[in-house]
């Protein structure tokens, strides 16, 4: 495998074909986590809310370039030293070519120690690199880099996968920015989904992994209690617009300041954060708004970046890493931490945001003075 050192953390990446070799044993094929009945258990070291000296894990398909393999490790190293390393965190990255993608996808499998009729099922779900794969053959108005957080509660790690970096190859026109962003906002995800404790899950004992076709498979377990662990889970991470957001505010944020410091690199495609933010204004007015939906609900993406400038602006632009995310475990739901947090209830900032978004975008600009921090 090729290790580099980047900014003091090093990132193991493995390209899956013609190299397991020289990967070492010990990290090549872990043992998932076993999870049993506790009567006190703990949350794995993922969902603990604590940083970890585990090594971020990036398995590239052998048809992603040296060059561009490099970059996303810059770009990820970039992410862990702003916001904190969360893991354990495994990430696979597909290219273009069907062959790769089944050999990374049977190298995430041989990890899980996933059954053969399992490691096919995923092949094509969000969870497999099949549809990543696909996805990276699109071109024209279709094509773009997609990347997932894909939720690994009861495994105990946090799973990200991405479809080709068309930037980062320099293929397709493809802003390089952009991947860089989506790199930063997928692990916003790890940030957000580490501070959510699956101790609980871990008491109900679920076997990692667990599945219908596996051997200890039990058929007469009451699945509800999962279902319930998951809507907790959602209760305490909001809304989609602040889920999701917050990791696009912070994502397209963090990059403009490390181009601007020349620590990041930048192309003819640069967009600033500002034009970017311009952008989503427009986006969001034009397509996040339906007469008749609560804001609360229309919200997407693009308002959810504004409605995330908005509640810093109110605050403190660290609240989230600070405050927010840490104290997730000690209320039961979004809309108690929110109050505690940024000292309104969500119904009072509702009204007050439908009020910022008719005003001119000459006064809804004023927002954007995060970059100007640093």
């Amino acid at each position: 495998p090729m290790k580099l050192a980047l900014l003091g953390w090093t990132l193991t990446v493995i390209l899956v074909a013609g190299c397991a070799e020289d990967f070492p044993a010990e990290q090549a094929e872990p043992l998932p986590n076993a999870v049993v009945p506790l009567e006190n258990p703990l949350p794995d070291e993922a969902f603990s809310g604590n940083t970890s000296a585990a090594q971020p894990q990036i398995f590239f398909a052998e048809d992603i370039s040296a060059a561009a393999g490099q970059q996303f490790e810059e770009v990820l190293d970039l992410a862990v030293s702003s916001w904190g390393n969360y893991g354990p965190t495994e990430i696979y990255v597909v290219g273009i070519e069907e062959d790769e993608a089944e050999a990374l996808h049977e190298r995430f499998c041989e990890r899980r120690r996933y059954s053969d009729d399992r490691c096919e099922d995923l092949y094509s779900t969000n969870e497999g690199m099949g549809y990543y794969q696909e996805i990276a053959e699109s071109t024209g108005d279709l094509a773009g880099t997609e990347a997932q957080w894909v939720a690994q509660w009861e495994q105990g790690y946090h799973l990200l996968i991405f479809s080709r970096p068309h930037g980062l190859e320099q293929l397709l026109d493809w802003p390089l920015h952009e991947d860089q962003a989506t790199i930063f906002h997928e692990y916003w995800h790890v940030v957000q989904s580490a501070h959510i404790s699956n101790a609980e899950l871990k008491a109900l004992g679920l076997s990692a992994g667990m599945d219908e076709r596996d051997p200890d498979w039990d058929e007469d377990y009451d699945w509800s209690l999962y279902n319930e662990f998951i809507d907790e889970t959602a209760a305490r991470e909001g809304p989609l617009w602040f889920v999701e957001g917050s990791a696009d505010f912070m994502s397209y944020l963090e990059v403009d300041r490390l181009v601007a410091d020349n620590r990041l690199p930048s192309n003819s495609s640069i967009v600033s954060w500002e034009e970017e933010m311009s952008w989503k204004m427009g986006e969001g007015l034009a397509n996040e708004l339906s007469p008749g939906v609560p804001l609360e609900q229309s919200m997407g993406y693009h308002l959810g970046a504004w409605a995330t400038a908005y509640l810093l602006n109110l605050t403190d632009e660290d609240v989230l890493l600070e405050e927010f995310y840490p104290q997730m475990m000690d209320y039961p739901n979004w809309e108690e931490n929110f109050e505690v947090t940024f000292g309104l209830t969500s119904e009072d900032f509702y009204a007050q945001f439908a009020d910022f978004l008719k005003l001119p975008y000459a006064e809804q600009e004023k927002l954007l003075i995060f970059s100007e921090n640093e």
